[in-house]
């Protein structure tokens, strides 16, 4: 089963949380944004079972793993 990924990437004035090009929340800070994925993802594959993840966009476009659920 493929896993669905939050990603968390910077944005004007902040930090967005995605989920497959679509914006979910928007944060102040990097590790608010982090935190707000990590719940979403959680709650997504507790209700689902699928598993999800949640990964950082880096300044230089790459993207960090930071969390997996399942």
């Amino acid at each position: 089963m493929e896993r669905t990924l939050l990603s968390v990437e910077p944005a004007l004035g902040g930090w967005s949380v995605r989920l497959q090009g679509l914006i979910l929340d928007q944060k102040s800070t990097k590790f608010a944004a982090i935190d707000a994925a990590a719940a979403q993802a959680s709650l997504q594959h507790e209700t689902t079972g699928h598993p999800t993840g949640v990964s950082v966009v880096m300044n230089g476009g790459e993207s960090v793993l930071v969390s997996l659920y399942g």
